[in-house]
């Protein structure tokens, strides 16, 4: 009684949900927290179609191939609310039986919001500093002393070539190319 009482504090707190689906029935029963995630007034159970009405239509397909699996794959994909707010849901899904041998289908959903706008982020970030690396005169790189005092590059511009004379990808691939001698000691 003491986990079903604290099962909907928890999946706030880790902002995932979960859903069930009778094999043969038009009806999903989704938990409160995903509920709360969807933006959606909770309710004893959602119709099939309503369920999936908020996916983004660009990420329709890749969910309805992983709902037909069931396989547990991942699946990232957009969700828009009520208020128009979209947001972005990631989720794994599966099926068992229950004791008498009924198949049902169930999900895990969690909200990996703001995950993603991180990401996005750091993606414009990294595109901003490789826009600039392609366009000054010089080789920009970032590089730190690694195992063994072995340099470990994590960027090197493509104008590498002409400083350097190593070019950007093989410096990536083979770590040892990248001279130590550049890195500064202190």
């Amino acid at each position: 009684m003491q986990q079903a009482q604290l099962h909907p504090a928890i999946e706030k707190l880790a902002q995932v949900g979960h859903w069930t689906k009778i094999h043969g029935d038009q009806a999903v029963v989704w938990s409160p927290g995903l509920y709360e995630i969807a933006g959606l007034t909770p309710r004893a159970m959602i119709s099939t179609a309503e369920a999936r009405m908020r996916i983004h239509p660009d990420d329709h397909v890749a969910w309805l191939d992983a709902r037909q699996a069931l396989d547990g794959r991942e699946i990232v994909y957009r969700w828009t609310r009520p208020s128009g707010e979209v947001r972005w849901l990631r989720s794994r899904m599966g099926s068992t039986a229950t004791a008498s041998g009924v198949p049902v289908a169930f999900g895990v959903v969690q909200d990996v919001t703001d995950e993603w706008s991180a990401k996005r982020a750091l993606a414009d970030q990294l595109a901003f500093v490789s826009h600039i690396a392609a366009n000054v005169p010089g080789a920009i790189f970032q590089a730190a002393r690694g195992h063994k005092g072995l340099p470990s590059v994590s960027f090197l511009s493509e104008s590498s070539y002409e400083v350097l004379g190593v070019r950007a990808r093989e410096v990536i691939a083979d770590q040892r190319r990248f001279s130590p001698t550049f890195i500064r000691t202190t």
